[in-house]
């Protein structure tokens, strides 16, 4: 490979690594909150349509399952990125944080979504009221992994203030949950269980964009202040993970208490 091929990716990650700016990420967060939104009625409006008033319940229950398990399983690490991100970047660290907080994120939501399998006839009851969801428990755990990921992917992206690959996926989602709601009613069963695998379907394509933009950002081949000392990741980001973890707990729990 040639200097000039890699002096170019080095210039290309570069520039896909600029934060936005604030009037930019205003912009953007705009555009998606009436754009995403009408996405997001268009589908619901569809879904509630298309499935009977037992279904849409159950559909409902298993979102606030993922809700709840999501940010429960990974202990609040990718809430802190808002707030210590960018001193790791500052270090030139952030490469490591990335590394270690995703690790342990994904380590983290495999032993929850093993628990929760494990746990399938207890969580059937408590969040459906029936032992007969447990296929649909087994659903939900399995696809934890996914929700868990891309909610890290755009944590990350936007600790990092790339608001603009942040819209990209997460419009991307919303357009594909809709697409995979229609072909799940015409193709497997106008149920609870494709409103689910469509979710999970869209999830999984807004994490391998994430992934991706993440790859494209990635925060090692910019230059940081490698002769600073080294900051721990644990002590300073744990504590601070664990407030948040804790606030997202109660907060779903408020949420979900008439529904459970």
């Amino acid at each position: 490979m040639s200097q000039a091929t890699v002096n170019d990716r080095q210039a290309k990650s570069k520039t896909a690594g600029i934060a936005d700016s604030f009037a930019k990420s205003v912009l953007l967060i705009s555009f998606l909150l009436i754009l995403q939104r009408l996405v997001g009625f268009v589908r619901s409006f569809y879904v509630c349509g298309a499935l009977t008033p037992s279904h849409v319940g159950q559909w409902d229950l298993a979102f606030n399952f993922f809700v709840l398990a999501a940010p429960l399983s990974v202990l609040g690490i990718p809430g802190s990125f808002g707030r210590y991100l960018a001193r790791y970047e500052e270090r030139g660290q952030a490469s490591r944080l990335l590394r270690q907080s995703f690790s342990a994120s994904v380590v983290l939501t495999m032993l929850f979504a093993g628990l929760a399998y494990a746990l399938r006839e207890p969580i059937s009851v408590l969040f459906f009221g029936d032992r007969s969801q447990t296929s649909l428990v087994e659903l939900l755990a399995f696809g934890l992994p996914v929700v868990a990921i891309f909610n890290f992917a755009t944590s990350w992206l936007t600790g990092r203030r790339l608001n603009r690959y942040v819209f990209r996926t997460q419009f991307a989602q919303t357009l594909f949950f809709a697409t995979l709601c229609v072909v799940f009613f015409r193709f497997h069963s106008m149920s609870a269980t494709s409103v689910v695998l469509a979710y999970l379907g869209s999830c999984l394509m807004g994490t391998v964009l994430g992934v991706g933009y993440t790859i494209l950002t990635d925060p090692s081949a910019e230059p940081g202040a490698s002769d600073r000392s080294i900051d721990p990741i644990w002590k300073v980001v744990l504590p601070f993970a664990v407030w948040v973890w804790i606030s997202d707990l109660m907060d779903s729990l408020f949420v979900l208490c008439d529904r459970l």
